[in-house]
């Protein structure tokens, strides 16, 4: 209908525009939005990316089994846990990591959540578990809630190109709350983690011209699982005399999150245009072969769509997406895709300019090996013009 939010269609964000990207425009919508916009300005950063890591600190509060409605619940696919992926783009020395520490006091409440550095993807799925004597196995940890930060996305990278490393794979899979474990011939290396029963919370730092890591598992499905972002924003850009004080805590409550705990789905539900739009979105995926195509290529960020609504509806405290919170989120992701877009631009320029280079020293040393047979073929015409 005319009076719901522009419908924002994830085919659509191939070509992104700048002007439907603008993402200035949704700081004045609430009050928490505002607050949001003043804590950044105050470290002089962007305000998006203050806004996407607090999103995941948010949702790293949630029990695991709150999840996005699925096919039996009127709407598309399995039900979907809330585990949310934050790429912060910057280079070093821009403070990527100072958002995690400043959202955590920025939400205003002790978190309870274990911040780690994943190494393995066999370490990622342990950190959830636990052996138990009296049963012999690995079992869920009481409090399966999790929020892990990587500052430098070289290592994530580095980790998960190692032979046998299974770490990006388990990543992929975690961000949609998938089952995922593994059977080995010792009980104490048996993991099992069962789909939506874990809270996954990622954020990266990410240096634009090292963003393959994640940018290679394209097909994988691995970058649009991630809310993208930079950390500064010279647009908007505050010298330290201009900034405004630190506005404190939101005071941020969880008790909305009772709601759930009534409900026998735990089901975040959404507006019925969405449910529509979305159902409208699969029916042409269906019509895709299975080389897939246009609207397949775009199917995980319209699962990051709602799981971003959910968080913005989290932060408002609010268990119920409303039209808004769909509003916000669609701004968000279209800007994210932006920065996805500028850094896929730069990697492929740094892998130009590196297979340019190798070119030109493939072409010196041909050079020299061919100055080399010259002089040896002069030579030996000489030596035999004078023998």
């Amino acid at each position: 209908p005319e009076s719901t939010p522009t419908k924002m269609a994830m085919a659509d964000f191939e070509e992104v525009d700048d002007q439907l990207a603008n993402i200035d425009d949704i700081w004045s919508r609430t009050d928490r939005l505002a607050h949001v916009a003043q804590a950044a300005d105050a470290m002089g950063r962007n305000r998006l990316a203050m806004l996407a890591t607090l999103l995941a600190r948010i949702l790293a509060e949630v029990e695991p089994g709150v999840c996005l409605p699925g096919v039996e619940d009127g709407a598309v696919g399995s039900r979907a846990a809330l585990n949310l992926g934050v790429a912060l783009v910057g280079s070093s020395g821009q403070g990527k990591s100072a958002f995690f520490e400043e959202s955590e006091r920025l939400l205003g409440c002790e978190q309870h959540t274990i911040k780690g550095d994943p190494s393995t993807g066999q370490g990622l799925i342990q950190s959830y578990l636990h052996w138990d004597k009296d049963q012999e196995r690995n079992v869920l940890n009481d409090d399966p809630r999790r929020i892990f930060l990587v500052d430098e996305v070289d290592k994530l990278g580095a980790l998960g190109s190692d032979t046998g490393s299974t770490l990006l794979g388990e990543v992929r899979t975690m961000l949609t709350g998938g089952s995922t474990g593994s059977s080995n011939a010792t009980k104490e290396r048996q993991r099992m983690l069962h789909a939506r029963t874990y809270n996954f919370q990622l954020v990266v730092g990410v240096q634009p011209a090292r963003a393959g890591a994640l940018l290679d598992g394209r097909d994988a499905g691995t970058p649009q699982r991630f809310v993208w972002t930079t950390v500064t924003d010279p647009k908007n850009a505050l010298h330290p005399k201009d900034r405004p004080p630190w506005p404190g805590p939101l005071n941020w409550n969880d008790a909305f999150l009772l709601a759930f705990e009534l409900s026998p789905t735990k089901i975040v539900d959404y507006p019925q245009w969405v449910k529509e739009e979305l159902l409208d979105y699969d029916y042409k995926v269906s019509l895709e072969g299975a080389e897939g195509g246009q609207m397949s290529r775009f199917g995980h960020q319209n699962l990051l769509r709602l799981k971003v609504a959910a968080g913005v509806a989290f932060l408002h405290e609010s268990p119920v997406i409303e039209d808004l919170h769909v509003e916000i989120a669609d701004m968000i992701i279209m800007s994210s895709r932006r920065v996805q877009m500028d850094c896929e631009r730069v990697v492929a320029e740094a892998a130009f300019l590196r297979k340019k280079s190798a070119m030109r020293s493939d072409e010196r040393a041909r050079d020299e090996v061919n100055q080399d047979k010259l002089k040896r073929l002069l030579k030996n015409a000489r030596a035999r013009l004078l023998s």
